[in-house]
């Protein structure tokens, strides 16, 4: 906040002013006489006047005059010599010449607002009976020369609004009598002079808007008479004086834009009559002292832009004239003074950006004369007070970035037509839009997005005939778009994005030719974008992304002309990209991403010349890549995967050298990756997975030193991996998966410090894992499964304590599962099977606290299922079939609640099946056949409700099939053949409606079989044989329409076969 030279500065200036009306007066007597005594200064004089374009001034001289100079307006001659010269704004061109010291007799010399060049001529130190010279506003260069020193009677002197550089002199101390000194607005550097104290008359010290260094002199705090203090936008540093106290009939002090540091001294409580005090963009701390509240004369204040800390003083409200009053900036906590609210003459009040609390006051509205409230991003609550409302002049009311909550009064539409702005964003606002606001008849803004306002959009607020930026997104507003918004003709910002908005975009907006940004994303807006849009000349940003448009994209677009950015994604839209677009010269942005979009690429997009992100992938696009986009020289980022895509890569596209991605995956592109490809040194981020392409590994020349992520899975792509990636040392992400690769896995991939995703699953890669490997300590997921890998797990891969994923099945790894990998305490998925790795399950891998799936299964593991797993509570799948396992079924696993695949078969397990399990409450499948468990078959596990598949055949497990199985209706195949079962085969079993295998031979049931089976309408394979079933075959099984096997030999099964 810069405060302008007011009145306090012109009123000051009246006596600046008085040495010019002395001039005149000389001016006048000079002229009394018939006669000019100052002929003989003719040759100065004329030498000003060529050497400044005389001719072409403003009342240029008659250089014949008999009287001359003294008929010259601008030039006063008394005593014999020119004592005077005005020129103020004559039009002066040129530089000053150096004979004009000559003049020793001058007192004024005024030659400000001309376009005066050069240096200023040492030479006019011969002036030593001058008492004012102004300079200003021409463009002077150059030092001020230490010369002057010599104008012992100078007491006013100005050259601000120049381009001089260089020190100030510090002999100008001799200017005793100098009283107004204004050098502000040049280039001045080095420091303020502590020499100057000795200019005890000094009234107007104006050193602003230079490059002065070091501190404020302590020394001036001899100047007794000073009323004006200017030195700010320089590099002061250093405190504020306390002796600057002495300056009791101060009235204006400014010293902001500085580097200022330290506390504000109480001792300036001193300056009785202070109006205005501007110490902002500092870097003061402290808190504000209570003693400035004697500064009853005082109208304007700014604090802000600094570190203070602490409460607003309460005190303050003493300052009964106070105008302009801003602390925002800094680190003020606690409350709002309510007593504030007795500044009546209050039109400016902020205090944004600290960490105030509580409410806003009241009290405030009594302030019947302001007209800018600024608070925002502070921890205000609260609501809105509704004593506001008596703001009849408020025009800036900026709230936003607080916790206020409840609604926004409806009282204050009284504040019509003088609010010009209105922002209430990103608070816990709630309710509606109040259609009172439509009295705004002159607001340009309106903010109150990401909120919780709710309700409709009020009609009536097509009134807002001047509104030019609507924010209303991040709420929950519904509804439709009002067509009566139409009446907007400024509007030229409107964003309702990211609320419940429905319905279609109104064609009405088509009045809206001024507008830039139209951002409605993320709504639930449907229908088709209005070819009437096309009005819309002005328009540089259009979002309709995440809404349910349908249609197709109107060719009629193609009149933005001033477009930058296009994000339609996400929508139903149909139809082709129109070739229209290619008048976008200005494009930089294109996203069309997931829609239906069907056609090919338009080659004639090759004129976005400046565009920089193109999304067209997740559509059905067909066609080749257009060589003719190669013209896209800014493209940083190419998405156009998951179409349909083919044809080959052109090897024009290296010349996109600002690329960072290029994302061509899933389509149906073929042949190689183009060598030229090299020359995308800035290439992030490479995936072009999922195509046709063939060929050795790409670029394995290339030092590509951004790249990050590389995917290329699955194509047909062979060779081995390249050592040379080795110097892709900012590698994150590597996918060569489902390829023909063959070879090893290079040591030298330890380079890759950064890498976080390691996947060449389902090659041909051979040799060991590489335990350099280990240096990667960032690798959340490394897959190397369905290869030809031997060796051993390196234990130095515990060093990835990073891990979530580490897959290495079926491949030919051997030796044990190393302890150490116990570190890796986030891992998620561990997967080993089929290979041939032996031992014990590591007691240690209870560490694995965030453990979903394990996966050991087909090796040779031995010994016991530790008990100490039972810690693995985020448990989802465990695969242990396929090994030498022995011993119980732990009970102690009954805390895996979140199980859903236990499978445990082919071992050689003992004991009971524990009751305990029945907490798996998700479990959907449960292998334990082919092992040497007994005992009977928990009627506890009925709490398995989501079961799919039971098999448990091949053991010694006995008793009878529980009847409480029957709430088992997901189940499709049931598998306990081969044990020792007894009993009947369960009528409520036929409420098993999904169940296709049924497998209960080689057991000892008897009874009857059930005719209720009949509801397993998808049965395949029934087997009963090898039993004591007796009874007849039930009719009703002619249902199972579907059936391949039906075992029910070795029975004692009656009757004949019924035709059904």
């Amino acid at each position: 906040y810069h405060h302008s030279e007011g009145h306090n500065f012109e009123a000051l200036m009246m006596g600046h002013s008085i040495l010019t009306l002395l001039f005149l007066v000389l001016l006048l007597v000079s002229r009394t006489h018939s006669a000019c005594n100052c002929t003989f200064r003719l040759p100065q004089l004329r030498a000003l006047y060529d050497a400044t374009s005389g001719a072409t001034w403003v009342r240029p001289w008659n250089l014949s005059a008999a009287d001359a100079p003294c008929s010259w307006d601008g030039v006063a001659c008394t005593s014999s010599d020119v004592t005077a010269m005005s020129l103020g704004g004559r039009r002066l061109q040129g530089t000053l010449p150096s004979i004009l010291g000559d003049l020793t007799a001058l007192t004024v010399f005024d030659v400000s607002n001309n376009s005066l060049t050069g240096v200023l001529p040492p030479s006019f130190m011969g002036w030593v009976n001058v008492q004012t010279v102004d300079l200003s506003l021409n463009t002077f260069s150059g030092d001020v020369p230490p010369d002057y020193s010599t104008w012992l009677s100078i007491s006013d002197f100005s050259i601000h609004q120049n381009n001089l550089t260089g020190n100030l002199p510090p002999t100008f101390a001799s200017w005793t009598f100098i009283s107004y000194f204004d050098v502000r607005n040049n280039q001045l550097t080095g420091t303020l002079h502590a020499e100057y104290s000795a200019w005890s008359k000094v009234t107007q010290f104006l050193v602003n808007t230079n490059r002065f260094t070091g501190t404020l002199p302590v020394a001036y705090g001899q100047w007794s008479s000073l009323r004006l203090f200017r030195a700010q936008e320089n590099f002061l540093n250093g405190t504020l004086p306390s002796v600057y106290s002495n300056w009791t009939g101060l009235i204006d002090f400014y010293a902001f834009s500085n580097q200022l540091v330290g506390t504000l001294p109480p001792e300036y409580s001193a300056w009785s009559r202070i109006d205005t005090f501007a110490v902002h963009v500092n870097s003061l701390t402290g808190t504000l002292p209570d003693s400035y509240s004697a500064w009853q004369n005082v109208t304007t204040v700014y604090f802000s832009n600094n570190n203070f800390s602490g409460k607003l003083p309460k005190v303050y409200s003493s300052w009964a004239s106070a105008v302009t009053i801003l602390f925002g900036f800094n680190s003020f906590t606690y409350t709002l003074p309510a007593e504030y609210g007795a500044w009546r003459k209050l039109q400016s009040f902020t205090v944004e950006n600290n960490t105030l609390s509580g409410t806003l006051p009241p009290e405030y509205g009594q302030w019947s004369q302001l007209s800018n409230f600024y608070v925002r991003n502070n921890n205000l609550s609260g609501t809105l007070p509704s004593t506001y409302s008596a703001w009849s002049t408020i025009q800036q009311f900026y709230v936003l970035g607080n916790m206020l909550s409840g609604t926004l009064p409806a009282a204050y539409n009284l504040w019509g037509s003088s609010i010009r702005v209105f922002a209430a964003l990103s608070n816990r606002l709630s309710g509606t839009l109040p259609p009172e606001y439509s009295a705004w008849s002159n607001t340009e803004g309106f903010f109150v997005s990401n909120n919780g306002m709710n309700g409709t959009l009020p009609p009536g607020y097509g009134a807002w005939s001047s509104i030019k930026m609507l924010g209303i997104e991040g709420n929950m507003l519904s509804g439709t778009l009002p067509p009566e918004y139409e009446n907007w003709m400024i509007v030229e910002v409107f964003q309702a994005h990211k609320n419940n908005l429905s319905g279609s975009l109104p064609p009405e907006y088509k009045t809206w030719r001024r507008i830039q940004v139209f951002a409605c994303h993320s709504n639930g807006l449907s229908g088709t974008l209005p070819s009437s849009f096309q009005l819309w000349e002005a328009l540089q940003f259009f979002y309709g992304n995440n809404n349910m448009l349908t249609g197709t994209l109107p060719p009629e677009y193609a009149a933005w002309v001033n477009l930058k950015e296009l994000g339609v994604h996400d929508n139903h839209l149909s139809g082709t990209l129109p070739h229209q677009y290619s008048a976008y010269a200005v494009l930089t942005s294109f996203v069309v991403r997931n829609n239906h979009l069907t056609g090919t690429l338009p080659a004639a997009y090759s004129a976005w010349r400046l565009v920089q992100t193109f999304y067209t992938d997740t559509n059905n696009l067909s066609g080749t890549l257009p060589t003719e986009y190669s013209l896209w020289s800014a493209l940083q980022i190419f998405q156009v995967h998951d179409n349909q895509l083919n044809g080959t890569f052109p090897a024009a596209y290296s010349a996109w050298l600002q690329l960072n991605t290029f994302a061509t995956q899933t389509n149906l592109l073929s042949g190689t990756l183009p060598s030229q490809y090299r020359a995308w040194s800035n290439i992030v981020a490479f995936a072009v997975s999922g195509n046709q392409i063939i060929g050795t590994m790409p670029f394995s020349d290339v030092l590509w030193p951004k790249i990050t992520s590389f995917y290329v899975g699955n194509n047909s792509i062979s060779g081995q991996l390249p050592t040379q990636y080795a110097l892709w040392t900012q590698m994150q992400y590597f996918y060569a998966n489902d390829n023909s690769l063959t070879g090893t896995l290079p040591q030298g991939y330890a380079a890759w410090v950064n890498l976080k995703q390691f996947v060449v699953t389902n090659n041909k890669l051979t040799g060991t894992l590489p335990s350099q490997w280990s240096v990667c300590a960032q690798l959340s997921s490394f897959d190397v499964r369905l290869n030809l890998l031997t060796g051993t797990l390196p234990p130095e891969y515990s060093a990835w304590t990073s891990l979530t994923q580490f897959l290495s099945n079926t491949n030919l790894f051997t030796g044990t599962l190393p302890g150490g990998y116990s570190t890796w305490s986030s891992l998620e998925l561990f997967v080993v099977q089929e290979n041939q790795l032996s031992g014990t399950l590591p007691v240690v891998y209870k560490e694995w606290t965030g453990l979903i799936e394990f996966h050991v299964n087909t090796n040779n593991f031995t010994g016991t299922l530790p008990d100490e797993y039972s810690s693995w509570s985020s448990l989802q799948a465990f695969h242990v079939y396929g090994n030498q396992l022995r011993g119980t079924l732990p009970s102690s696993f009954k805390s895996w609640t979140m199980l859903n695949s236990f499978q445990v078969c082919q071992n050689s397990i003992t004991g009971t099946l524990p009751s305990e399990y029945s907490a798996w409450k998700g479990l959907q499948s449960f292998y334990a056949f082919s092992n040497m468990l007994t005992g009977l078959l928990p009627p506890a596990y009925s709490a398995w409700e989501s079961l799919q598949y039971f098999v448990v055949y091949s053991n010694q497990l006995s008793g009878t099939l529980p009847s409480e199985y029957k709430v088992w209706t997901s189940l499709t195949s049931f598998q306990v053949n081969q044990n020792s079962l007894t009993g009947t085969l369960p009528r409520d079993y036929g409420f098993w409606s999904r169940n296709s295998v049924f497998t209960c031979s080689n057991n000892m049931l008897t009874g009857s079989l059930p005719s209720t089976y009949k509801n397993w309408s998808g049965m395949q394979s029934f087997f009963v044989s090898s039993n004591q079933l007796s009874g007849t075959l039930p009719p009703e099984y002619s249902a199972w329409t579907e059936l391949q096997t039906f075992l029910v030999f070795l029975n004692n099964i009656t009757g004949t076969l019924p035709p059904q």
